[in-house]
């Protein structure tokens, strides 16, 4: 007797690839179920979403850093309201400073209800200047009707919104922030249960392949008696193509999941275009510590538009528009030169020009405090052709730009130029006080980032104080080395020593006495009377600024003689003779450099700038 091993029907493998299928559709199914829940009705809000209207005339609306840091995230500001829309940001103190006595709304959280609310704050003025392109911003931004900002403001920083200063502030004004609306396990549940899926209809497919090709066993059945054969006649059945019911399930599910996968990611609009600025303020926590007067962007931008406006200015000879950007000595070297070149093309101007395609080679501002009204500001540029080097640390010289690589360029470089900018007032521009050429080395200051202390003009940690610096400097113009302060300075590569000083004096009174007929001249030299500035130095120095006069009186030296004005002289006098002479009066700009109170070093002229001012003669 043997024993045979079982024969195999060829049904159950097929089976078991139908029950697998059949698993897999299931758990694909949940699958894609649950990750089309989380992404759709479970999903998280995607933003916090904050609006409140304002009432009233109040022209500005104020909305602090601490208001846009209720929630974490980048800051969408949508404002609307008027015809007008315009926004700046800047530091707080700096926005309250502006708006000064003015009415405005306050935009704020309230801790309650967590919702935005409005406070008016009643003030003396009901309009105010347009907040547009003021250089106290780290930057503003104008639109009409609808004005839409992505921005991200430290506590210590605010925005404020207007329409044109007269029409009151926007109404409408929403704050947006993003949330993490994102579904970790959503996205691995859609990917598995498509993968189940795709693993359920190979199985499915296999299953009926196996089945198909196998029709049951084929064995030799025994022949049984023939039997009287019965035919019947029915009507034709159609019989179900064998997997159609399956494949119909298929393709529902092939379906379901293709819209689960796009149900799943919802396409989202483009984000409308915004600009995003990125404010510079100080430290969290610190606001009391000094912050420089203007960011490094501030600045690039205020040189700009002085540039544009003073290269206006030139063009059409006018002084009006130059006192935009202008101040003080500056100006007034400008005007004359304006009055000279109205009455002769020809003549040159005395006061320095701006490097074509300038560049910032150093910036010095004034240090402030971040939570008090400081004015007036100042601050100190140094702008060089762009591409100038220099070998002098930190700073470039002039002397080094005028001996430029002849393989480089064949025109004579220019000079660098100095710009001492102040801002009078928190709603004034910054202005070109001092117009200066640099020839000699800045000492080493400090970064921009922190910016330099402003020294009192009596500051007894200078070698001298800076009220006394313009007087002694006067007086070794007058006197030479009789004078009591002439070891105080270092003349030896003093250009302007060289045009003013006692020995250039004496050249003219040498060449007018030798005229065939003879001329007396009498120098008067005196210390200006516009404002000085003193920025610290690293090493306990100070940049100080001032002003020089020097008058020169030509009278005839012979009875009924006449002097006969000539050039310039002769250009803004109108006269070409005078029986009494003329009074001609020269300004100058110095930037000195006054060391430390323990140092040897002498004071030293590291920029400057003089011209003719006026010509008359005596009446």
């Amino acid at each position: 007797m043997s024993i045979r091993p079982p024969v195999s029907n060829g049904k159950t493998a097929p089976r078991l690839r139908l029950v697998l299928a059949i698993v897999s559709f299931l758990l694909a199914a949940a699958m894609l179920a649950v990750g089309i829940v989380q992404r759709t009705i479970l999903a998280p809000p995607s933003s916090v979403d904050l609006a409140v209207t304002t009432s009233g005339s109040a022209p500005l609306t104020v909305i602090e850093g601490s208001t846009l840091q209720s929630h974490s995230g980048r800051q969408t500001v949508t404002i609307n309201g008027s015809d007008a829309v315009t926004a700046a940001y800047g530091r707080a103190g700096d926005v309250y400073a502006w708006i000064g006595n003015a009415s405005y709304n306050l935009v704020s959280v309230d801790p309650a209800t967590g919702q935005l609310v409005t406070t008016l704050h009643s003030g003396t003025e009901a309009t105010v200047p347009d907040i547009a392109d003021s250089d106290l911003w780290y930057d503003d931004y104008r639109d009409d009707r609808r004005l839409q900002l992505s921005v991200t403001l430290p506590a210590e920083d605010a925005l404020l919104i207007a329409a044109d200063g007269t029409e009151p502030a926007p109404s409408r004004v929403a704050i947006s922030w993003p949330l993490d609306d994102s579904t970790p396990w959503a996205g691995p549940l859609i990917i598995g249960g498509a993968v189940l899926l795709v693993f359920g209809l190979v199985m499915l497919l296999i299953a009926i392949y196996r089945i198909r090709s196998h029709h049951g066993p084929k064995r030799k059945m025994p022949k049984l008696p023939k039997q009287k054969m019965i035919r019947s006649v029915r009507p034709a059945t159609r019989t179900p193509a064998k997997g159609g019911t399956v494949g119909a399930v298929i393709v529902l599910l092939a379906v379901g999941a293709l819209g689960a996968s796009g149900a799943g990611s919802p396409a989202r609009a483009a984000d409308t275009p915004s600009p995003t600025p990125t404010p510079t303020g100080t430290a969290t926590g610190q606001p009391s510590a000094p912050v420089p007067a203007v960011t490094t962007s501030q600045l690039d931008r205020i040189v700009d538009r002085i540039e544009t406006t003073i290269g206006q200015a030139d063009s059409a000879l006018d002084a009006t528009v130059a006192a935009t950007r202008m101040a003080g000595p500056a100006l007034e070297l400008k005007t004359a030169d304006y009055a000279l070149k109205a009455k002769d093309a020809n003549a040159s101007p005395d006061s320095p020009a701006i490097p074509a395609d300038a560049e910032i080679k150093l910036d010095l501002p004034q240090q402030v405090s971040a939570d008090t009204a400081t004015w007036p500001r100042s601050v100190l540029v140094v702008l060089a052709p762009r591409g100038a080097s220099s070998t002098s640390s930190p700073s470039p010289t002039a002397t080094e730009s005028a001996t430029p690589d002849p393989a480089a360029t064949a025109a004579p470089a220019q000079p660098f130029v100095v710009l001492v900018l102040q801002q009078a007032s928190p709603r004034e521009n910054y202005k070109v006080a001092y117009f200066l050429t640099l020839q000699a080395p800045v000492p080493e200051v400090a970064a921009s980032a922190a910016g330099a202390a402003v020294l009192a003009p009596d500051t007894a940690l200078l070698s001298m104080s800076p009220k006394q610096v313009a007087t002694a400097y006067a007086d070794v113009l007058a006197n030479d080395t009789a004078s009591a302060s002439a070891t105080a300075f270092d003349l030896t590569s003093d250009n302007l020593a060289k045009a003013w000083g006692k020995a250039a004096q004496a050249a003219e009174q040498q060449a007018q006495a030798a005229l065939s007929s003879p001329n007396n001249v009498a120098y008067t030299t005196t210390a200006g009377t516009d404002g000085l500035i003193a920025l610290a130095t690293t090493d306990a120095g100070a940049l100080v600024t001032a002003t020089v006069r020097q008058t020169m009186q030509v009278t005839p030296g012979e009875a009924g003689a006449k002097v006969v004005a000539q050039g310039d002289v002769l250009t803004l006098s109108g006269v070409d003779r005078s029986d009494k002479g003329y009074n001609v009066t020269y300004g100058g700009q110095v930037l000195f450099y006054v060391p430390a109170l323990d140092s040897d070093e002498p004071i030293t002229v590291l920029a400057y700038s003089q011209g003719l001012l006026s010509a008359q003669a005596i009446p």
